[in-house]
């Protein structure tokens, strides 16, 4: 029996991303939402990596979490669109603000017939644009709801951009910008702004929800991984892990999960090499530490409570345990079954202070790696 892989819940989004770039004309944005870490930066990235082989156009991808003004916006666009150019002109900047002072204008020899230049170096921050407009056909903005800049003058910004010909497309949490920008009074004058729910129709014509889709972005997430046994584990693993994510009741984040992969790959690393040899110990050490670390991310295991079993109530390191299957200490040595003793994991996941030569030892001592002792020959007999 062939097993066919699970449907993209999210194919009508990617439908229609491909359907509004290929419009000769567009005056409207389209907005993909959903909370943070659901999944929108990850689809709307693989979207575009897929979409970039066949479409030629120019594509811009920026962030603009923590931008104050729409001219840092600008910057970025600009430092995304022409990197090169970019670095350039930022350290002629930087050459003209500290040597000017001191030598403004500089002579110089040029070519063998002894012809002369000036270089004035006063004059050369004036080759840093004080506008930078790019032109691009698809402009993604990413963060739209971490902008610090007010949401009048971004949507004033966007609806320009969309003047002259470029389709843009918005990824953020539409649920926190209209929390964060409902209708206001401005001060000083105390005439009523009207917020982002009002504003939002003159700019963005299509808003679309992520869905969860964990088992389609899977193997996109794993990537952080960059050893190749680790990356090797959470693929051949992938059946149970997948189980493991789901099983976490309301903590679906996908950034998490991806960062917990990357926090993974870093530790196992840092592992002796009987121990990143051994197929099983590896299976158990990255399953362990993949999701301890998930779940300290998204709070559904407490730092402070790794360790506690309480002989009445429970706490949320009794709970991981029963969640995922793993033994409870009480039947037997709780390193055994989290792949290294508590207080090192501990050190590794919450202080990140653990020393390669502490793990080497504390797997020295692992049942895994004694050597087991002969029996005595009359045993034997």
């Amino acid at each position: 029996m062939v097993l066919c892989p699970p449907k993209n819940p999210n194919a009508f989004v990617e439908e229609y991303l491909n359907e509004y770039i290929g419009m000769s004309k567009v005056d409207f944005a389209v907005l993909i939402s959903g909370p943070w870490g659901c999944g929108k930066t990850t689809l709307v990235s693989k979207w575009m990596e897929e979409t970039k082989i066949r479409e030629d156009k120019k594509w811009v991808y920026v962030s603009v979490n923590g931008a104050a003004t729409i001219e840092e916006i600008k910057h970025r666009v600009f430092e995304e669109a022409y990197p090169g150019t970019a670095k350039v002109l930022t350290v002629a900047k930087c050459v003209s603000s500290v040597i000017s002072p001191f030598v403004g204008t500089l002579s110089c020899t040029k070519g063998t017939t002894g012809g002369s230049a000036e270089v004035h170096f006063d004059q050369l921050e004036k080759l840093v644009p004080k506008r930078l407009n790019v032109h691009c056909d698809v402009l993604v903005f990413d963060d739209v709801e971490r902008a610090v800049v007010g949401i009048e003058e971004l949507l004033g910004y966007f609806s320009k951009l969309l003047a002259e010909g470029t389709k843009i497309i918005l990824v953020g949490d539409e649920e926190i910008l209209s929390k964060r920008w409902g209708d206001h009074k401005e001060e000083g004058t105390g005439l009523c702004v009207l917020g982002y729910e009002k504003q939002k129709e003159k700019v963005i014509g299509q808003t679309f929800a992520v869905v969860e889709n964990f088992d389609d972005l899977y193997g996109t997430l794993v990537e952080d991984a960059h050893c190749e046994t680790v990356r090797n584990i959470l693929i051949s693993q992938r059946a149970v892990l997948v189980k493991d994510f789901k099983s976490v009741d309301g903590a679906c984040n996908y950034r998490a999960f991806k960062h917990a992969c990357g926090d993974t790959d870093y530790w196992f690393r840092r592992l002796p090499k009987k121990a990143r040899e051994n197929g099983e110990y590896a299976k158990l050490f990255v399953r362990m530490v993949l999701l301890m670390d998930y779940e300290l991310l998204v709070n559904t295991l407490k730092a402070e409570e790794i360790g506690l079993i309480p002989k009445e109530g429970s706490s949320s390191f009794a709970e991981f345990l029963e969640r995922h299957n793993i033994r409870h200490p009480a039947w037997g040595e709780v390193n055994e079954y989290l792949s290294l003793p508590i207080e090192l994991l501990k050190k590794m996941l919450v202080s990140h202070s653990a020393r390669r030569e502490e793990i080497e030892n504390a797997v020295s001592l692992l049942s895994w790696f004694v050597p087991k002792k002969n029996p005595p020959s009359w045993r034997v007999l």
